[in-house]
């Protein structure tokens, strides 16, 4: 079977209605919403880049690699090699009675290696990242009526996973303003959701319904970046920046 990268934001609020008791647990400590589509996007640059509010496509430096724009890895003077570690926090509050709990993970947000092939005129980079989330957890409380006994149960939806992206290509330095790049992405992972019913002093067992869900598939992005410089003085420079990532189909298997 084939799978579209959509994600499927007008069924939140169909989960918010359902959901009146949602509560993130020790394990699953990341937004209701990422049970949606492929999870919860996450793009990770560069910490430089998420200080500029994402803003990549035309941020240069020789001392690390935006990975928005390929063009850029023509700057490259010297091999580097980053790790960056990304911490998120989540608080959940049940509408209907104030309850509020919170839970705050960390986890690597990119590993990334730059090779000046030529310095400052052609350059290697490889990057991992993950490129979605899907982790939460929510707690639904409830009671059911049988002949014999009314039996208290809490139903669980959890999930877990997500896809990851393994990035490679070149920049080229063509004359002394225009750059370009272009690089291919390795999109794979599985996502998995379980459904979890437990039963408080009764003779109802737990019972549980799990899916995961297998993807890969492969994409590119191509870039280019033009600089201006000595426009108001010396040191001054003035670049813009274009990056385009083709459409991907993901192809998986579902169990």
């Amino acid at each position: 079977m084939t799978f579209r990268p959509v994600l499927l934001a007008c069924a939140a609020a169909a989960l918010c209605a359902s959901l009146p008791a949602a509560a993130q647990g020790q394990n699953n400590y990341g937004s209701i919403y990422s049970r949606y589509g492929l999870g919860e996007r996450t793009d990770f640059g560069s910490s430089q880049a998420e200080m500029l509010g994402g803003a990549q496509t035309a941020l240069r430096s020789t001392l690390y690699n935006g990975l928005a724009n390929p063009a850029l890895w023509a700057d490259q003077q010297v091999t580097t090699f980053s790790a960056s570690v990304g911490v998120q926090g989540v608080r959940s509050t049940d509408a209907s009675t104030d309850d509020a709990s919170r839970a705050t993970a960390g986890d690597v947000a990119g590993l990334q290696l730059g090779v000046p092939l030529i310095a400052s005129r052609l350059g290697l980079t490889v990057a991992y990242r993950p490129y979605s989330r899907v982790n939460y957890r929510a707690s639904i409380p409830g009671t059911i009526v049988t002949e014999d006994q009314t039996a208290a149960y809490t139903l669980n939806q959890e999930g877990g996973g997500g896809l990851q992206r393994i990035s490679g290509g070149l920049g080229l330095r063509v004359g002394q303003a225009i750059q370009v790049g272009a690089a291919v992405d390795a999109i794979f992972g599985s996502v998995e959701y379980l459904q979890r019913t437990t039963f408080d002093q009764s003779a109802f067992g737990e019972t549980r319904e799990a899916r995961a869900t297998r993807l890969s598939g492969v994409t590119g992005t191509f870039g280019a970046a033009a600089t201006a410089r000595a426009l108001a003085g010396e040191d001054d420079a003035l670049t813009l920046g274009l990056s385009v990532t083709l459409p991907t189909r993901l192809s998986g298997t579902r169990t």
